[in-house]
């Protein structure tokens, strides 16, 4: 009988990113980017799946603009990488400055091998911070 071991990876350490953009990081650790995926990538070692997403906001960028941070993952087999359906995105007004906001309603699976990054596009003239970034791992 197999043991299913469930944790929350977290991303954190309040960052803000200027001028808007496209910023790459990895699942766990610290809110620090990189130039490009694979410098972000986390290799999983075994199987399991992705849930419940949470992104604190603290900044959310320019009025009416729309950001995002979306989970990355580049197969084991493969040499590209693809968005998945864990995501999560805000548009940028006062009212959405220290809120979290979640996905709860997908799940992305995963095998050994397989690598994973946060994409995160952030869409600002001024200030865009990030406080952290949550998700539930459940190992098979």
């Amino acid at each position: 009988m197999s043991t299913l071991i469930t944790r929350d990876y977290a991303v954190s350490s309040k960052r803000s990113w200027s001028p808007s953009g496209t910023y790459y990081v990895s699942i766990i650790g610290s809110l620090e980017s990189n130039p490009a995926r694979d410098d972000a990538a986390m290799k999983m070692v075994q199987a399991g799946k992705f849930s419940n997403l949470r992104v604190r906001v603290d900044s959310s960028g320019t009025l009416g603009q729309t950001s995002s941070v979306t989970l990355l993952k580049r197969d084991a087999t493969s040499a590209n990488w693809q968005a998945t359906d864990l995501t999560v995105s805000w548009v940028g007004a006062g009212n959405n400055n220290h809120k979290t906001f979640e996905n709860t309603d997908d799940e992305v699976e995963f095998s050994a091998g397989d690598l994973f990054c946060w994409e995160i596009v952030a869409q600002a003239t001024g200030l865009f911070s990030l406080r952290h970034v949550l998700v539930r791992v459940q190992d098979q």
